[in-house]
């Protein structure tokens, strides 16, 4: 995997674990399920 592509889906992923964390601060917001990693995605981080 090129370092840029793992970058990018570093920082997506760890913008949403923020985002999630937040949610119950900010009820009302409700987290796309599109845009979360899946199994798949994440196992290539590996």
């Amino acid at each position: 995997m090129n370092k840029t592509l793992r970058k990018c889906i570093l920082d997506k992923h760890n913008a949403l674990r923020m985002f999630v964390a937040s949610r119950n601060r900010t009820p009302h917001v409700h987290l796309p399920l599109k845009d979360y990693p899946t199994a798949a995605n994440m196992s290539l981080l590996v």
